[in-house]
């Protein structure tokens, strides 16, 4: 495994630093990262981001706002959190157990105090309360599995940034953000701060073997900054087309939610767009591409469905969900 050292708190350089090592097919041994942001909202590719910041709390409080290339919900960064990123090469993604990217960190927790668990949505978690969310995102037979590590951030501006839906509350059984987080350092027994605990975690993962650190060239980093700039700073990446929709239809379900924002003409699907914190990891185009033309009618939006395997688009939602969340049905 080798060591990948960004030298940046920039949220979207540190984005393009992930993508550019996801797509570099000539590197053939697994790839880690270990990074933090100055305070920044990440939001995960399927949301749509005006529905997932409060913006003037944002603005007032200079948060940047940056959209990633993963699925999942919106997290706030900022130099107290640590985000770990794991590149490497993979055959089938289909019956992928992701948490096995998980478990290192955990033992690496462990090995400091720290009685970490993984819940059902790829979350670590400290007894009921969240110090990490992860995600993932497919790319050719290459993946990248990256994650957060709340060490010692902020809470109190991590609940105030982030505009989170009642129904997820609900759905999760908590009154607030707030209540169903904490941070690591507060269940240390001892003094460490957040550069010590990346150095001790670095250590960890690679174990006595130790690991090497890439040489990024002068070439590779101008790219690298091109992609920060082009993509990741850009309004359009960031928020993105709304365009407008005769139908609005929105579901939360075990693996996330779904919204469903479609225009018809002629009683067939115009134009499809999901959003949504739903563990996506490959680009929702491919099934917005196959929805339109096709008549909206239940039957035959099933049919779209019936020999695809959407697990890489919807995670743990299931194809009747989706089905009926297109449909507005209520009853699935």
């Amino acid at each position: 495994m080798i060591y990948v050292e960004t030298n940046s708190i920039m949220g979207s350089e540190n984005l393009a630093f992930e993508e550019y090592f996801l797509k570099k097919e000539d590197i053939r041994e697994p790839v880690l990262m270990l990074w933090r942001n100055r305070p920044t909202i990440v939001v995960g590719a399927f949301q749509n981001t005006h529905e997932e910041i409060c913006e003037e709390f944002v603005k007032a409080n200079k948060i940047d706002v940056v959209r990633r290339t993963s699925g999942g919900g919106a997290v706030y960064h900022d130099l107290g959190n640590l985000c770990f990123s794991f590149i490497m090469e993979h055959g089938d993604f289909t019956n992928t157990d992701y948490s096995a990217f998980l478990k290192p960190v955990v033992e690496a927790l462990r090995g400091m105090g720290i009685q970490a668990g993984i819940n059902g949505r790829n979350d670590l978690v400290l007894g009921d309360a969240k110090i990490s969310g992860s995600a993932v995102r497919i790319y050719k037979n290459r993946v990248l599995f990256h994650g957060t590590l709340l060490f010692s951030s902020d809470l109190e501006i991590l609940s105030r940034a982030l505009r989170v839906k009642q129904d997820k509350l609900v759905s999760k059984g908590i009154k607030s953000v707030r209540s169903r987080v904490t941070t690591i350092a507060e269940h240390l027994s001892y003094d460490m701060d957040v550069l010590e605990f990346r150095d001790r975690l670095l250590q960890a993962l690679f174990g006595e073997s130790g690991g090497k650190e890439y040489e990024i060239s002068r070439n590779e980093r101008r790219e690298i900054m091109c992609l920060a700039r082009d993509k990741y700073e850009s309004f359009l990446w960031t928020y993105g087309k709304n365009p407008p929709a005769d139908l609005t239809h929105g579901k939360r379900f075990r693996g996330g939610s779904i919204t469903v924002k479609a225009s018809l003409k002629n009683s067939r699907i115009e134009q499809i767009r999901f959003e949504g914190d739903f563990l996506g990891c490959m680009e929702m185009k491919d099934i917005e591409q196959l929805l339109n033309g096709v008549v909206y009618e239940r039957d035959a939006v099933s049919r779209v469905f019936e020999e695809l395997d959407i697990r890489p688009y919807f995670g743990t939602i299931t194809k009747e969900e989706v089905v009926g969340c297109i449909m507005g049905d209520d009853r699935i």
